[in-house]
């Protein structure tokens, strides 16, 4: 067989193979047939680019948003426990921001309904209608954007007597799902950025505050190591009592072990100052008149620590206090 003749054999071998892999639908083109409502169209088509492996297909999808279309035609065709589990694969999968968010609305909104309706918990009692999520979903999406900033409005409130951070982050983690759905139902995030900079200003008053206390601490272990304690000394009996003896306390371990204490806390505070303003949503460096302060405190632990409080001090004997005697006149 000739070369041209194997290689022609070879072509109409490979070519179901390639009309097959140029069949498979975009991305794009499966969102026109979801807004077109073909959703158990869109179920196959799903079905058939998924199960697409490395370099097999010409088209190459993004697998979280396949998950999300495929959630949203479930959705369609009010299948809520498999539209639930996609949606939520699919906030795993997503390989860009708007995708993520969107698959975790969504899942949100499902996980706050009833079924496939949604009723407002907010607002006038007469408008807290009940809205059927399929066939209404932007009016459930806003209503639940109503209840849901109101919900974080309470818990961001509530951190105003928080005395730890770990207790002001929990509730800035707990926002994430707001901004995704303020992002979906409006394009911005302006609303979860005022919470996430109230609850940036918390910490503020947190970190100046254990940072204030870590200060006092280190100034009474130094205060304490510097006070003068007597060295005990023999008098021999009918003697006069030598010049008393004094010497400084000194660092104890329990005082050692509060400043290394202080020392760690002031670490913390630098090494986490970065990902605890990510957390709030923050530039990376919110945060940097605390670490300063921190830097300063932790060394002025350690130079306490290190001090040599070895000497000794002589006082003379008290002078006395009685008056002198008058001569006669």
């Amino acid at each position: 067989m000739s070369c041209r003749r194997r290689i022609h054999l070879l072509s109409l071998l490979l070519l179901p193979a390639v009309l097959g892999a140029k069949e498979l639908p975009t991305t794009a083109e499966l969102r026109t047939m979801l807004d077109a409502k073909q959703y158990k169209a869109v179920m196959r088509e799903v079905a058939r680019a998924m199960s697409v492996k490395g370099n097999d297909g010409a088209i190459a999808y993004d697998r979280g948003e396949l998950l999300l279309i495929r959630g949203e035609a479930q959705l369609g065709l009010r299948a809520e426990p498999g539209a639930a589990k996609s949606f939520r694969e699919a906030v795993e999968a997503a390989e860009n921001e708007s995708t993520r968010r969107s698959a975790q609305t969504l899942g949100l909104l499902l996980d706050r309904a009833e079924g496939l309706t949604y009723t407002a918990k907010t607002g006038p009692a007469a408008a807290r209608r009940e809205i059927d999520i399929v066939a209404d979903r932007n009016a459930a999406l806003a209503a639940l954007l109503t209840d849901e900033t109101a919900a974080a409005e309470s818990r961001v409130a509530s951190t105003k007597s928080a005395d730890r951070i770990a207790e002001v982050l929990e509730v800035a983690k707990s926002l994430e799902p707001l901004a995704a759905l303020e992002e979906t139902v409006g394009g911005a995030t302006n609303r979860t950025g005022e919470f996430r900079t109230e609850l940036a200003s918390r910490v503020d008053g947190l970190l100046d505050k254990a940072l204030g206390d870590m200060d006092r601490r280190a100034d009474k272990v130094e205060e304490t190591a510097r006070s003068l304690i007597a060295i005990p000394q023999e008098v021999p009996p009918g003697q006069p009592a030598p010049p008393a003896r004094l010497k400084r306390r000194g660092v104890t371990r329990n005082d050692e072990a509060a400043l290394r204490e202080i020392m760690d806390g002031c670490r913390e505070i630098v090494s986490r100052s970065r990902d605890v303003a990510l957390q709030l949503g923050a530039e990376h460096d919110r945060f940097h008149d605390a670490n300063n302060r921190a830097i300063r405190v932790s060394a002025k632990a350690g130079s306490i620590m290190r001090a040599d409080y070895s000497g000794v001090v002589e006082e003379p004997s008290a002078p006395s206090t009685q008056p002198a005697q008058q001569g006669k006149s």
